[in-house]
């Protein structure tokens, strides 16, 4: 076998066995369900350490507000409850 056919199987023989290894990866549905549950983890804690940061940051303000404000804060409270309940109502019938 000459070295030009011997290099020329070397580099099929790499080129199978990476085709074969991507089908054994696309074969492999608990490996992928695991990396896209991971992703989604990640994704999710990432999100929940943002609004507890933005909740950390935002709730001394909120604090004192409904401590000088009450009256407004209250409003506000009724004001959404009713456009939640007229909302539901809509998409009910």
């Amino acid at each position: 076998m000459s070295d030009d056919a011997r290099a020329e199987l070397d580099a099929l023989r790499a080129d199978l066995g990476e085709t074969v290894e991507e089908l054994a990866g696309r074969a492999d549905v608990p490996a992928r369900v695991r990396a896209r549950r991971d992703e989604a983890t990640a994704l999710a804690r990432t999100q929940l350490a943002r609004a507890r940061a933005t909740l950390d940051d935002r709730a001394p303000a909120v604090a004192a507000t409904v401590r000088e404000q009450p009256g407004i804060v209250a409003a506000a409270a009724v004001a959404t409850v009713t456009a939640a309940v007229l909302v539901a109502r809509r998409r009910s019938g």
